[in-house]
């Protein structure tokens, strides 16, 4: 990720400020920041997106629905899947790639390393680019390895280490990149118990969860340990040294649960999460998962992490994801054109925990994403918490031609299309907003409708 320094304007002089994560509280007017000085890449942010599937369960639907899966990932913007692998849905795998997804391949060790490795080999072979990852056992501390003699985190840590071995030593799969293995939660005893395996993995890995409306600054307000910053660091325990990529993430729309969210909520819960990963400059966020692969009650959480329902219809979230790639994706895949200066400006009015990314598209525009991340659910109660609004102050150093402001919970289509700007507010409450700023002049007025999403098939 390149890294650009911003001028900033004269008015600047003001103390900087750059929230951190923790709860959100009142509106501070006084608060100035322009992020961390980081211009993002739109692209590398969107190829780093990704989801959990069970196309390797056989014959289990939804997943059985391969056609819905490679529709659903196509109108979600997302060409990453992770999965276990295995020869009875090698075929499936086979026609994903085919289609152009792209496959982080999940080791399980009941299925022999040497085939593992043999199937994701045919994969690269015949479809050149297919296999995005290599990722070694899952949460051992809950699934159990076996490896020839040995057996729990002993057979895990030979597993990881054969993995990297085996397929840094093959020519197909050399180049293809190797996640290390995961546990659950946030345990420094687990890591030290599995030491350090930063030789035999290229990426850190860890599973953080953002339940019961809590955000990227904890678990719940009951437990702050679980921050995201805190699930950062847990992933260098056992990798010390190497990036960060999270293999899971999400929230269950099980209302009722102890965990669960509505689907509204959920949706602001997955925009936030995403935005939170860029700001840490996680390299790649997979959400779990594609859609409610158990039907086992309203109140089953294993069931409801989807961002499509059972029945293969979007949920909020699965419609707020389509409309965030396709803002950022502007020109995605084209030649950039000629980079342009990026804005000057200054936000002033965020919340106590607000924060902002600054992104360049590939057709050179910029992107401000605004966004807060209050308390958004009653946990005794099972009812969403309204977030207040803060009205957000961006001042350019100079005019700006072009300014549209989109609302991805609503619309792919922006919400407000302005001429020349030097100053506008922004309304931020709890999920992200984004503030396209482009040299080309736009005309005045806004765009109506919201998003209708079309059917997974």
């Amino acid at each position: 990720m390149r890294l650009h320094r911003r001028v900033l304007v004269a008015a600047l002089a003001l103390p900087l400020l750059h929230s951190r994560d923790g709860p959100v509280g009142a509106e501070q007017l006084s608060r100035v920041t322009t992020g961390d000085g980081r211009i993002l890449s739109a692209r590398k942010f969107l190829d780093g997106l990704g989801v959990n599937a069970h196309v390797s369960w056989p014959g289990h639907y939804p997943y059985s629905q391969t056609g819905k899966v490679i529709a659903a990932l196509d109108y979600l913007g997302v060409r990453k899947l992770r999965d276990y692998i295995n020869s009875s849905t090698l075929p499936v795998f086979e026609r994903l790639a085919a289609s152009g997804v792209r496959l982080n391949l999940l080791l399980n060790p009941k299925v022999g390393l040497d085939n593992y490795l043999g199937w994701a080999r045919s994969l690269a072979r015949n479809h050149p680019g297919s296999v995005a990852a290599l990722e070694g056992p899952n949460e051992v501390d809950k699934w159990p390895v076996t490896f020839g003699r040995l057996e729990g985190f002993a057979a895990a840590v030979a597993t990881q280490r054969a993995l990297y071995a085996g397929a840094k030593s093959d020519p197909v799969l050399a180049k293809a990149p190797v996640y290390n293995l995961t546990i659950s939660g946030i345990s420094r005893s687990k890591s030290a118990a599995l030491g350090d395996l930063s030789a035999h993995a290229d990426y850190a890995n860890v599973h953080p969860y953002y339940r019961a409306g809590q955000q990227s600054w904890g678990h719940s307000l009951r437990d702050t340990r679980y921050t995201l910053k805190n699930y950062l660091a847990s992933a260098r325990w056992t990798a010390p040294g190497r990036p960060v990529v999270l293999t899971e993430t999400g929230s269950t729309t099980a209302v009722g649960s102890a965990i669960g969210v509505s689907e509204e909520i959920q949706a602001r819960q997955i925009l936030n999460s995403l935005m939170a990963a860029a700001a840490h400059q996680v390299a790649a966020t997979y959400i779990y998962e594609l859609v409610d692969s158990h039907d086992a009650g309203p109140q089953d959480v294993e069931s409801h992490y989807g961002l499509y329902r059972y029945d293969w219809t979007p949920k909020p979230a699965a419609m707020a994801l389509h409309n965030l790639t396709r803002i950022l994706g502007r020109g995605r895949g084209a030649r950039a054109p000629r980079a342009s200066p990026a804005p000057e400006y200054m936000l002033t009015g965020m919340p106590a925990a607000g924060r902002s990314l600054l992104f360049r598209l590939d057709d050179g525009t910029y992107a401000i994403v605004l966004w807060a991340e209050p308390d958004l659910w009653n946990e005794d109660a099972s009812v969403p918490i309204a977030a207040p609004t803060v009205t957000a102050h961006i001042a350019f150093s100079a005019v700006q031609p072009s300014v549209l402001v989109y609302d991805p919970l609503v619309s792919d289509r922006p919400l407000r299309s302005l001429g020349p700007t030097r100053r506008l507010g922004v309304p931020v409450s709890d999920h992200p907003l984004i503030v396209q700023v482009s040299r080309a002049p736009a005309s005045g007025g806004a765009y109506p409708g919201a998003v209708t999403a079309p059917p997974a098939s």
